[in-house]
């Protein structure tokens, strides 16, 4: 396609199965070149595909130690999922949150719910339809880094804090 002088250009991508997605491309500030009048540019968009009921991790939604709010490193990965959500209308997620092994069992079932319902209201804050999404406490039952407890570093532990997201829908 041509492109008009000092004009900011969205390409959106779709296809099924693969999660919508975005790209950005500008032509302000090119000067042409007349030794050149015809340039080609490219826009990649890439489209990951959408595999229900897979877990994914989300970097750096990680946890402090008996706490369940939102860290300010976790605040980007999350916008970043609220503009996948908000590009993908029709999905529904599940955010998972987990606990390292150090308290008792219902204690940390309890605040693996807490921490994966902060999610969930993140998300909202940031404009997401709640019927799109839901929280689950896995508790320390499902955890990334399987190390004894008494023996668990605190990177291990904190590997174990986490919120991960799967597509229900």
């Amino acid at each position: 396609m041509e492109l008009a002088e000092n004009t900011d250009y969205n390409f959106t991508a779709t296809l099924k199965e693969y999660l919508t997605n975005k790209a950005k491309f500008s032509t302000k500030g090119m000067a042409k070149d007349p030794s050149n009048p015809v340039q080609v540019f490219e826009v990649e968009i890439v489209l990951d595909k959408i595999y229900r009921d897979r877990e994914i991790v989300l970097e750096n939604i990680y946890y402090d130690y008996d706490k369940w709010d939102i860290r300010p490193d976790a605040e980007p990965t999350l916008n970043q999922l609220a503009e996948v959500l908000k590009q993908n209308p029709s999905i529904r997620i599940q955010l998972g949150s987990h606990t390292d092994c150090r308290g008792n069992e219902g204690y940390n079932e309890d605040l693996s719910q807490k921490r994966a319902q902060s999610a969930v209201n993140y998300l909202i804050s940031r404009g997401i339809d709640a019927g799109r999404l839901s929280a689950v406490g896995y508790g320390e039952t499902q955890p990334a880094e399987n190390c004894a407890c008494s023996r668990c570093t605190e990177a291990e532990h904190q590997a174990n804090r986490r919120t991960t997201f799967k597509i229900v829908e």
